[in-house]
């Protein structure tokens, strides 16, 4: 869809946005998107059969919808192509316009693949975020680990370990670093009471010597080094 004149608003299981002058819309007709006039409105849709977009142009597809804004980058190229289009649609014959069509659909296919590169990174990030809160909150689960990570989201444990490695880690560590930062924190407090072993069963380690072995490593002094210099009560 090319929306040519006037504004509308546009809603799915997404959410709302505005769809204004020289903006293309893909979705797939299938999932509901409610459209809402704003202003005098003229537009342009084009349907596809689905197997024609598998076929010839797979970058059309996509979760939700496809939203180019048309007053600036590729998007405004987009919209000029489609608005020349429809201003000379009734000069064409039938052959023209399935030409025309075809063309369409493989520039917005190109734009597509443009949008969602770009976007990749975005997205990648904002799950990361998600999974580095979710880890927060399960850090005290001595079985937290890849794959509950990949189960609680929906993806494959080879996606979770992926994910980190962009950010120069691996699961199990940081899962790891970020324990032993809450046990030094809590042996650090100002009044505590808990033992050494208590603090770390709380944060997930259940192995004492094992925990003490990780400690020493990362901050160079055994735990109980840090125990001392804390008064309880």
């Amino acid at each position: 869809m090319i929306v040519i004149e006037g504004r509308e608003r546009g809603e799915d299981s997404t959410g709302t946005v505005l769809f204004e002058p020289g903006d293309v819309i893909v979705w797939n007709t299938r999932e509901t998107l409610a459209f809402a006039t704003l202003s005098p409105l003229r537009k342009m849709m084009i349907a596809c059969p689905e197997a024609v977009i598998r076929n010839f142009h797979p970058d059309l597809i996509g979760r939700g919808r496809l939203h180019l804004p048309g007053r600036h980058g590729f998007g405004a190229a987009v919209s000029g192509y489609f608005e020349g289009f429809a201003g000379t649609l009734a000069e064409m014959d039938d052959s023209e316009v399935h030409a025309a069509v075809d063309a369409g659909l493989e520039i917005v296919a190109r734009a597509a693949r443009l949008v969602r590169r770009d976007a990749a990174p975005r997205r990648a990030s904002a799950q990361f975020a998600r999974i580095m809160s979710y880890i927060d909150a399960q850090l005290h689960d001595p079985d937290l680990d890849s794959a509950e990570i990949a189960a609680h989201f929906g993806l494959s444990v080879r996606s979770v370990q992926l994910l980190f490695a962009e950010h120069g880690t691996t699961p199990s560590e940081c899962i790891r670093q970020r324990r032993l930062d809450r046990c030094r924190r809590d042996l650090e407090a100002a009044r505590r009471t808990e033992s050494i072993t208590d603090i770390a069963l709380r944060w997930g380690f259940n192995d004492p010597s094992h925990f003490s072995r990780l400690f020493r490593r990362r901050y160079g002094v055994p735990p109980r080094t840090l125990a001392r210099k804390m008064p309880k009560g």
